[in-house]
C-alpha cells in the first residue's frame, strides 16, 4: 500500500527539521534551544564538542570572560 506524504506532515517535518539546534544535547523543546540557535549563529558561543553543547554543564570562568568579550 503506498503512503503519501501530506502537506501537513511535510510542514511539520520541515519546522522539526529548521527548529533542531545540531546539537544532540539541545532537544527541540529545551527552554534554551532558541538562545542557543541564536547564540551559535551569531558566533557568541560554541559547542562543547563535535555534537554537543553541554547546557547544564557549569561555566567557567575563562567561558565566562570570552562569551562576555565576543557580545560586547
Amino acid at each position: 500500500m503506498k503512503r503519501l506524504l501530506t502537506r501537513g506532515a511535510l510542514l511539520l517535518l520541515v519546522c522539526a527539521l529548521l527548529a533542531a539546534s545540531g546539537f544532540a544535547d539541545v532537544k527541540a523543546e529545551a527552554v534554551c534551544q532558541q538562545d542557543v540557535l541564536f547564540c551559535t549563529d551569531e558566533g557568541l558561543m560554541t559547542g562543547t564538542g563535535r555534537n554537543t553543547f553541554s547546557p547544564d554543564r557549569p561555566m567557567t570562568r575563562a567561558m565566562l570572560m570570552k562569551n562576555t568579550t565576543q557580545a560586547a
